[in-house]
């Protein structure tokens, strides 16, 4: 299947296909966006081409040839193309799964495994159970397992107000007032506006803001943009301390993050 427009939340032929991991291919405009939805099998979201915003269970990930989503049976999720994009995705057989993560989760796409899945594509969809494509299904579960996982998240609170402004902040990451012109565009008190954010993301809003610049950044720097200003255009004053909070976050430099190699280079989190 290749069309602009692909019906992600109605695709019964891929969930209820014979195989136990069956790849859907689509180019996606950049003004794509999916709807909420949900599959009963595990699905992994990779962009071989492209940069693609997922939203997966209140959590966002910035998608890239080298980074892909798991999303967990049944999690809601949905996704916005950021560039042209061409994707393909994984369904995973919701008994496959218990050997693959539990949460829903970003994970790092090597070399090895983008192949598996650019074979897996080319094979029509029914298959003899003693094919190649059969034969290949288990290294690809077996390659999926052991793909790194990636540390950056950003959870959305889900008050209505806390909410309204981080999507502004994602409109505009430059935007650079202090915590108490925020709380008070948001009709909080700056306490009240802190203690709420932490309750409902888990985080610090000066750490959740640093995140999103940095995600906010991956666009510009896959656009080729340079260093210093992909850093200028998501608020940071001094490239040096970008590419610090960039390497410390991501495991690499910003000018390495989307060479073929990096998915390797960069430091997985333990898997527990």
């Amino acid at each position: 299947m290749a069309d602009s427009q692909p019906c992600w939340g109605n695709a019964p032929h891929y969930q209820e296909a014979e195989a136990q991991v069956t790849v859907l291919s689509a180019d996606l405009s950049a003004d794509f966006v999916s709807p909420v939805h949900d599959h009963a099998r595990g699905q992994l979201i990779y962009a071989p081409k492209g940069i693609i915003m997922a939203n997966v269970d209140g959590k966002s990930w910035v998608l890239s040839p080298t980074r892909a989503a798991w999303v967990t049976p049944s999690a809601p999720h949905s996704i916005a193309c950021l560039t042209h994009s061409h994707i393909s995705t994984l369904y995973v057989d919701s008994a496959l799964c218990e050997r693959l993560p539990q949460d829903s989760c970003l994970m790092s796409i090597t070399p090895l495994f983008k192949e598996m899945v650019r074979k897996l594509s080319s094979f029509p969809d029914h298959f003899d159970p003693d094919s190649a494509k059969a034969r290949l299904i288990p290294s690809v579960i077996d390659e999926l397992q052991a793909l790194p996982l990636q540390p950056l998240v950003l959870t959305m609170p889900t008050d209505r107000r806390l909410r309204r402004m981080c999507e502004r902040l994602q409109r505009s990451p430059a935007y650079d007032a202090p915590i108490h012109v925020l709380a008070k565009e948001a009709g909080l008190s700056s306490r009240h506006l802190m203690r709420l954010f932490h309750i409902e993301t888990g985080m610090q809003f000066g750490t959740w803001r640093q995140q999103m610049r940095l995600m906010a950044s991956l666009p510009f720097l896959a656009d080729g943009v340079p260093v210093m200003r992909a850093s200028q255009n998501v608020g940071y004053n001094s490239v040096a301390a970008f590419s610090t909070a960039f390497k410390r976050t991501f495991g690499t430099s910003p000018s390495q993050y989307f060479l073929p190699d990096s998915a390797e280079c960069a430091a997985p989190l333990s898997r527990k």
